[in-house]
């Protein structure tokens, strides 16, 4: 007899929210720490399911009347609509997917009462989303926030409505380190690069980092080898390659995809 994985996490999830449930109403007065905690693991094992594209264990989180509202995308009323949207879209392509992280410290659980009795919470925070692509470095993307309203139905929590607005690009933080370079190795890579695309590349010295000017933009390049640099507040990066003990030319990556490659011509 085969037994199917997504048969076993779907009763394991089913088993989980009922337990947490049961937990969080143990102290109908108000214990909002445990809330907290019930509501959290639930939220994390849902993203959980949507990073992986599982669309059988997303559903398993929701009431059949759920209601889904994107300030880009408009309204998907009701659970089977959803699902259809999230198996033709956000997981129909197998060679693209968005993977989500909650920025830390921004999930906030609210606890909603009726007469004393807990009946339900509303989760807020703020979250990102990375591009994967098949046969690309992961990228970041996009920012929003969201609020969840979860409700307790026969001992059972589950999401009947969904907020996801303020959808915005994601601010770039990188995460290479900088590394010391003497003044002399730096100087090394002064010179003008020609490029296709943007024209002229002037690249200056400039205390431990890069000043590279082009006629449409500036930026400040920072080292990562004596030979790569970054930029802190956005996905790209410069490699400065050596040909005959000169330094010849300059690629330039984006996204961790080779976008360009500049000659140096002066």
């Amino acid at each position: 007899m085969k037994i199917h994985f997504a048969s076993i996490l779907a009763t394991a999830l089913v088993c989980c929210i009922r337990y947490t449930s049961a937990s969080a109403q143990s102290d109908q007065h108000g214990d909002v720490a445990t809330l907290q905690a019930t509501i959290l693991h639930l939220d994390s094992l849902f993203w959980r399911s949507y990073n992986t594209c599982n669309a059988d264990s997303m559903k398993l989180f929701f009431t059949e009347d759920m209601e889904f509202y994107h300030d880009k995308g408009g309204p998907t009323l009701g659970l089977q609509k959803f699902d259809q949207a999230t198996r033709n879209n956000l997981c129909g392509n197998v060679n693209w997917r968005l993977r989500r992280e909650v920025l830390p410290g921004t999930a906030t659980v609210f606890p909603l009462y009726n007469s004393g009795q807990l009946y339900g919470a509303i989760l807020t925070g703020e979250h990102v989303f990375y591009i994967r692509e098949t046969g690309k470095n992961e990228y970041l993307d996009g920012h929003a926030r969201f609020s969840h309203l979860w409700l307790n139905k026969d001992g059972v929590w589950k999401m009947t409505r969904v907020l996801s607005y303020d959808h915005k690009p994601a601010v770039f933080r990188a995460k290479t380190k900088i590394i010391p370079v003497s003044t002399a190795k730096l100087r090394r890579l002064n010179g003008t690069y020609n490029s296709s695309k943007a024209g002229d590349v002037k690249v200056e010295q400039e205390g431990n980092a890069l000043k590279i000017t082009t006629s449409s933009f500036q930026v400040m390049a920072f080292p990562e080898t004596t030979t790569k640099f970054f930029l802190r507040n956005r996905d790209l990066q410069f490699e400065f390659v050596e040909e005959n003990k000169q330094i010849a030319r300059v690629i330039i990556y984006e996204r961790g995809g080779k976008v360009e490659e500049a000659p140096r011509v002066r």
